[in-house]
This record gives C-alpha cells, structure tokens and sequence, in this order.
C-alpha cells in the first residue's frame, strides 16, 4: 500500500510494534465512534481488514500532521508479509534531508530481504522527481529549458574517457538504492540486550545473515547517504554572493527531492576556501577537511592551481585513498581527460564539465531586438556584450543579488561567479546526475545488463571482472555483487602503485624517493583551516560536539578555539601546554551571517608561552579515521597564507624556526626549534612552490625524512619560537 509522507523538522525515537498501533487504532475507533456497518454484520475476516484500516489510518494522520513542517515528500511502499512486526525505527530531523526508515524484521528464520517498495514505484518515483526537477527548470529557464536540458544534451555536459566513468557512477547510485530498500537480519547485540530482536532463530540472528559477507554488512550498516563534496576556490565557495547562491546549493536543493523520494539523504556540501590551492594542504588532508564519507568529491581549482597537471594529479592519487573512492568531478581542468584515462585504469571514475557552449543558447539581455522583460529569472541579465557572462550593463549591475539579505557582502568582484551562473552551473551538474539515476534504476529491471553492468567489452580494453554475475534486482545479491565489483576496482588501484608519476615533477619535492608515498599513503592530518568535516565532528579539538545540518554543508557550528587577540594567559614553566587553536574576528569573522563560510583558522605558537606541543594522532583521531596505514613518520607543515600576503609584524616563518634563515636573530634564552619524539628538525625540503608547505628533515642518519614514532605509534611534536617577539602561524600538520 503506497503512503505518502512528508518528512519533519521534529525527531523521533519511538518505535511501535503492530499490537502498539492496533491500540492506538482501537482508541481512535472508540473516540469517533463506528465508521460503518454493526461488527455483527461482518465476518472475522473483514473485522481484521477493518483494523488494517485504522492503523493505516492513524499512520496518515501522523503523517498528515508531519506534512505541516516539511516539503520533501517520500513514497515508502510497504510490504505486508506474514508474521513480520513492522518498527518505525526513527524519523530524523528533516534540517539534515533524512526520511522516515521503516524497517520491516520477518519472523520467519530463513534468509530473506523484506522489500520496501517494487521496482515499478521506485521507476515511477524516479519519473516523478525528474518531472519536479523539469518544473524548476522551466521556471529558471522558460522557452529554453527544453533545449537546454535534453537528455542528449544533459548527458554531454560531462565527459570522462571511456562509458566506463559513467558506469562506475550509476553503480554507485545503485548501491544507495538499494541500500535504502533492501533490509536483513544480522548479528544485532543491541537488539538482543532490549529484547525487540526476532524470537525465532538464533538470538543473534546469524540464521539470516549467512549470505552476507562481512564488508558487505561494514558498508551497508548505516543510514543511507549520498554526499557531494565540492572543493574549489573562492568562486566555489560563493564569494561575493549568499552562501546558499553558491552552486553546491543549488545541486541540494535540486537533487535533495528525488534522493528522498527512494530513502536517501543527499548533501552537497560545500568545502571551498578562498585562495586556495589543491596540493599538497587540501589534498593530503582530504578525509580530515571533506570527511570520512564522500560519494562524490568535485575539484573547482583553475584559478588558483593554474591547471597544473602534477598537482591535478596529486589530487586524483589522493581521491583515491579515500576510504570511499569518491567519482571525480573536474569543473575546469583542461588536462582531465590524460588524467582520467589512467583514472579509469585505477578502478576510478573521472568526468571534466563540457558546458561552456550550451550558454549560446540564451539571448543577450542588451540586445536591443530581445524583449528583456520576457525572460526568465536564469535568463534575463545573465549574458550582455555578445554573450559575455554578467559583465556589461545591465548583467554586470545585477550580478549580484545580496542587499535584501546582508547590508555588505565582500568580494564582489570580477572573477567571482554572480548568483544566476551560481544557478546555472548546479542545475546542469544535477540534471546530469538525475539522467544517470534514471538509467541507474532503470538497469535494475536487467535492461540492457550484461556480465559487468553495462559496460560494454570493447569499453573495458584489458579490464576484467572476477566477481560471478548476478541479475540487477533489488536484492542483497545484487547488492553483494556490486560491492565486490566495487572492492575489485579499489584493488587496481593498488596494483598499479609503481606507475604513479604520469605528469613531470612541478617542484624540487616530487623528484625524491618518497614523492609516490605521497601520492599513495594514507596518513594523519589535522587543519585549523574551515570549513572542516573533522573540525565539525569535534575531533581536532577533542570536545566531541555535536552540529546539526542546515544547508549546503553549512551547519550551527560554533567557532573553537581562542580570539588571537584574547588568548588565555601564557604558561612558560609548563613544558607541557598545548599550541592554541586561533582565530582573527576583525579579518574573517566580522562578516553577514548569511555570507561565505571557509576561513583560515591557524594553530598558534606563542613566543610567551616558551615550549608548546601537540601530539598527532589524539585520541579522538584514532577513533574518527579508521585503518590509517602505519605513518613512515615524514612530518609535513603548512604556514598560514594570509589573504592578500598582508602578514603581521609577528609572523615566524618555518625556516625561521628550524634556523634556515640567515637574516634572523635569536632573542631567546635557552633552547628553541622544533622537536620531533626528541629528534630536532633542522632542514626542510619544500612540498610546494609558494614554499609554504615543507616536509621537516633531521640529520640523523641518512633518512632525514623520517621521525620515529614513540612506543604508542603517536608523534609529539614542540615547538618554540626563536624571538620574543614573535609568534608561529601554520594551518596545519600532516604525519604519513
């Protein structure tokens, strides 16, 4: 029976067995009286129809109610087998985009997967969201939406080398779908302990789950997400605009519908910084700035990493060790396709944004032959000057849209995108993702499928799959099958370690031995810099804090740390304190609360303080980033770039504080520098051209590179700055 309901801003935690809402139906009964005929007039078979009835009934009217606070409506199919006990297990807030989950538990104790909803209403859905998405279309976008956004079209806005990108992409799709619709019984001591586990069976339910392998229960024991994770520049990060004009929003806010509508939560989050490059900082600190669960990470660097390819490079190495091996999305990166074609060869998945030309389409809204007033809100103002992009009148004096929001809204400039190519952008990156979730679904009827999903032979080349077929259905099968195809690409990856340099060295660093350690081993990170999934999460500064989700990966977080011009008072007799966690309210926090959110936190080493120390990983690192290889121990430093190069007075660079610079005079008494589990740095080699970046050395032995670890795997790390002065800036500290 289809039920249509609307998610709520408001949580619950309860959970109603059948008995508990037959209770409430027959309360319900006897507050409003008798519906129909005398019971006497029916038989027991109707009687218990009836009752169906009711507590269907009451399940509307809750939903009915929730429907007050939420837009996102979702379609749970529910189906009725015998024996089973049907267990609202929770609806989560609606602020985080999640949906009412239903799980349904058989009392029988054979292997089965109780079905949410048929193949037929998850197509119709899927249909549905589509036509929700068209409707926006035609209202950004009016006359021109159709040409715009044809599926022909849709599907060229993003090329990748080879069909096999876009396969990847859609099993990736449908390994959500069906994690989202597919349930079964496995080892649930929880359940167990409060007694809702089944009766039947063993009391673990081990009985159910023998066809499940264990990675496969790893992967799937979690709330269903989809996460989009947008890395850029200050342009991605919507500089100059509302944070939630930034296309990262648009791409939620249009996806958010029809991903709910099949029981996902979809983010798209975003986690550009202004004045940023990819490599080495952001890239080798991906899970700690994008988090530990990506689906989707897209790189908008072309203005900052000058579409280098080594360091286009770095970034794929690095994506790839990502615990989830997000699909790859460049937005500007000429030299993607090279790039990607090897990508593919790894068991990844690349694609490089091909839209430029389709904005050729649209009039020029200072053609005086073109009926401004006509247009659409996507159209009018967005090109003037012979197609030129908001520049020009009256598209450059409408390019922002701020005032109505904010009394003042920095970095209005030039080479920041306005709202409607803001628009523009996410609205086409979504509309390629819904057509790819339509055939994702449409493939789980078998349409088309062949031994490797539908990647045809002469797209694999020398690429081969070992995991056995199993028909597309929704089915924990199907779903095993997937995740092995999935875990048999992630081993290409690292069978293919050796040939990891296919772009020339772009600094001194890259010709060292340990350039492809670099690119291929996971490692500890921690940043000061926001926005931060690890910072959200509470595990840099180990305060285990909770935020909520608003939108576009904006959340309630509250800033940690200290005001730098308002640190706590020095300690310099305890060897022991802890570098500061620091920020400048008057540079990057004085702003409107509905503008940019990336700022460039630093960790702060005070001269007053004397000795500082830190050590990598804490506690709560351990814990949050799982299966972290065994470091080699290289210590890795990123100063902090102040925007615009206006540095204070104060500023100790990292050559300074290992004694490289010539100029520089020491002012303190006693010792000074920097010290590693006891060994002393003094060298550097720089990771980046800014020279910004540097692995520390220590002339122990011949590798320098390398710090040992103490007894408990972990690295303290002290500082002290070498004049009164002055005070040491860096943003963040990597062990690998």
């Amino acid at each position: 029976m289809n039920m249509n309901m609307q998610q709520s801003t408001h949580t619950m935690n309860t959970e109603l067995s059948m008995d508990d809402l037959e209770t409430h139906s027959l309360m319900r009964a006897e507050r409003d009286g008798p519906m129909d005929m005398a019971p006497t007039q029916r038989s027991i078979r109707s009687i218990a129809q009836r009752w169906r009835a009711f507590q269907i009934l009451v399940l509307l009217s809750a939903c009915a109610a929730l429907s007050l606070f939420k837009e996102d409506i979702l379609n749970i199919i529910i189906r009725e087998d015998q024996g089973q006990t049907i267990k609202i297990v929770d609806a989560i807030d609606a602020v985080g985009g999640t949906t009412l989950n239903l799980t349904a538990k058989p009392a029988s104790s054979s292997p089965s997967s109780s079905l949410l909803i048929s193949l037929d209403d998850l197509r119709s859905l899927a249909v549905e969201g589509k036509q929700k998405f068209q409707t926006l279309q035609v209202v950004d976008y009016g006359e021109y939406a159709e040409t715009v956004f044809d599926k022909e079209a849709v599907l060229g806005y993003f090329r990748s080398p080879t069909a096999i990108s876009r396969e990847r992409l859609k099993r990736s799709l449908k390994i959500k779908i069906l994690q989202s619709q597919v349930q079964w019984r496995k080892d649930d001591d929880n359940a167990d302990e409060s007694g809702s586990g089944s009766s039947s069976g063993s009391g673990n339910g081990s009985e159910d789950s023998t066809d499940i392998d264990d990675e496969t229960v790893e992967e799937n024991d979690k709330r269903t997400t989809f996460v989009w994770a947008v890395g850029g520049h200050s342009a991605a990060a919507g500089h100059g605009n509302l944070f939630k004009q930034a296309y990262a929003n648009i791409i939620e806010e249009s996806l958010k519908p029809i991903f709910a509508s099949m029981g996902i939560r979809f983010y798209a989050k975003n986690y550009a910084m202004g004045g940023t490059k990819t490599s080495p900082e952001v890239s080798l600190c991906m899970e700690s700035i994008f988090g530990p669960e990506v689906d989707i990470l897209s790189w908008d660097y072309a203005m900052t990493d000058g579409r280098s390819p080594p360091l286009y490079n770095m970034w794929l190495q690095r994506a790839n060790l990502h615990p989830s091996r997000p699909i790859l999305f460049s937005f500007g990166q000429r030299y993607a396709d090279s790039a990607h074609q090897r990508l593919e060869a790894d068991g990844g998945a690349g694609f490089e944004r091909n839209f430029l030309d389709v904005r050729k389409v649209f009039p020029d809204s200072d053609d005086l032959t073109v009926n401004a007033t006509t247009l659409t809100p996507g159209v009018k103002d967005y090109l003037c000057n012979k197609g030129h992009i908001e520049t020009g009148e009256p598209c450059g004096d409408e390019k922002f849209h701020t005032s109505h929001m904010c009394k003042k809204v920095g970095y209005q400039t030039s080479w920041h995108n306005g709202w409607k190519d803001h628009m523009f952008i996410g609205r086409l990156t979504s509309a390629f993702i819904i057509e790819n979730l339509l055939e994702a679904v449409e493939e789980l009827f078998g349409t088309n499928a062949n031994d490797n999903g539908n990647i045809t032979a002469s797209d694999l080349g020398d690429l081969s799959y070992e995991a056995e077929f199993v028909e597309p259905s929704i089915s924990l099968d199907y779903l095993n099958y997937l995740h092995a195809l999935k875990r048999e690409d992630q081993a290409r990856f690292h069978e293919n370690a050796e040939e990891t340099n296919i772009f020339e060295p772009e600094n001194k660093f890259l010709k060292y031995p340990e350039f492809n350690h670099f690119q291929r081993s996971r490692g500890w990170c921690r940043t000061a810099l926001l926005p931060s999934q690890a910072r959200y999460d509470g595990v840099v500064t180990e305060n285990n804090s909770t935020v909520t989700y608003l939108h576009g990966g904006r959340t309630d977080y509250k800033d940690e740390g200290e005001t730098i011009t308002k640190l706590s008072d020095p300690e310099p007799e305890n060897d022991e304190t802890q570098i500061h966690l620091a920020y400048n309210i008057k540079l990057n926090r004085n702003i409107c609360e509905h503008a940019e959110i990336d700022f460039k936190d630093t960790f702060f080493v005070r001269a007053a303080d004397k000795w500082m120390q830190t050590t990598v990983p804490n506690d709560s690192e351990l814990a949050y980033f799982d299966k972290i290889d065994d470091p080699k121990g290289i210590i890795a430093l990123c100063s902090l770039v102040m925007d615009w190069n206006r540095y204070p007075k104060d500023y100790v660079t990292i050559e300074e504080m290992v004694g490289l610079k010539e100029d520089a005079i020491s002012d303190v008494e006693g010792d000074w520098g920097i010290i590693v589990n006891g060994k002393r740095a003094n060298n550097l080699t720089s990771l980046d051209k800014e020279n910004r970046c540097y692995a520390l050395k220590h002339n122990f032995g011949e590798e320098g590179h390398y710090f040992p670890k103490a007894d408990n795997g972990r690295y303290k790390v002290q500082f002290r700055v070498p004049r009164n002065d002055g005070n040491f800036y860096f943003s963040s500290i990597m062990v690998l």
